[in-house]
């Protein structure tokens, strides 16, 4: 995971550099999804070092708040909407109007899903139940 978020992050402040450098601060859509693969190569870093701590043997809270989740749903939705309202010029065209419906029916199903995530992510943890009451509750002890 350390590995994943390291190359994650070092990729992406390479190309946001050249970007900067050759474009500027023009195209909303490159900077934004920059910054959403960043922010996912942080995230992996943090459960990197989280997952370290454990192997250590050392005890890891887990957060009440699911940054996991909340980062998928933030990429589905970036990403489909910006090859919905700004695709690459290799990006498939629509040649007929079924073809057309099919893609924004992908593009509203991805934003679904991604929001389904975000919601996912704030909901609260349920109470874990610890395997020695549990065996007790069954032996009736």
């Amino acid at each position: 995971m350390l590995s994943l978020g390291g190359t994650l992050s070092l990729l992406m402040t390479h190309s946001g550099y050249l970007q900067v450098r050759r474009h500027g601060f023009e195209d909303f859509w490159t900077i934004g999804g920059m910054v959403v693969v960043a922010l996912m190569g942080a995230f992996w870093i943090w459960a990197g070092s989280d997952e370290l701590k454990r192997a250590g043997g050392a005890v890891v809270n887990k957060p009440g708040f699911r940054w996991g989740r909340l980062l998928t749903g933030i990429w589905f939705v970036f990403f489909a909407l910006k090859s919905h309202f700004a695709p690459s010029a290799i990006a498939f065209k629509a040649d007929n109007e079924g073809e057309a419906s099919g893609m924004f029916f992908g593009t509203v199903l991805l934003v679904g899903i991604g929001l389904s995530f975000m919601v996912m992510s704030i909901q609260p943890r349920k109470p874990e139940v610890q395997q020695e009451d549990s065996l007790h509750t069954v032996l009736g002890k």
